[in-house]
């Protein structure tokens, strides 16, 4: 718990709290690749390190896209909702 009474996920010397309590639902791409769908979007992996992963918009990220995720263990840490699209 942090001291404001919020519930924190710790990995080493890191600790992280759930930005927002909200669902998402991780199924494959039509390659084999894992994505998360959040709503209307998808996101892709585009980083993974130790057990802290990056997603990006999986439609428009080469397009400008800030639309991204970052979780720990299957909790949503960061979550950008600005879609330029």
């Amino acid at each position: 718990m942090s001291r404001r009474g919020k519930p924190l996920l710790r990995h080493g010397a890191y600790s992280y709290y759930q930005k927002k309590k909200t669902g998402f639902t991780q199924v494959m791409s039509r390659r084999g690749k894992p994505l998360l769908r959040h709503g209307a979007y998808s996101y892709y992996q585009k980083k993974k390190t130790g057990l802290k992963t990056s997603w990006v918009c999986s439609t428009h990220h080469p397009k400008g896209c800030k639309g991204a995720i970052v979780t720990v263990e299957s909790e949503i840490i960061r979550l950008n909702e600005n879609h330029n699209h």
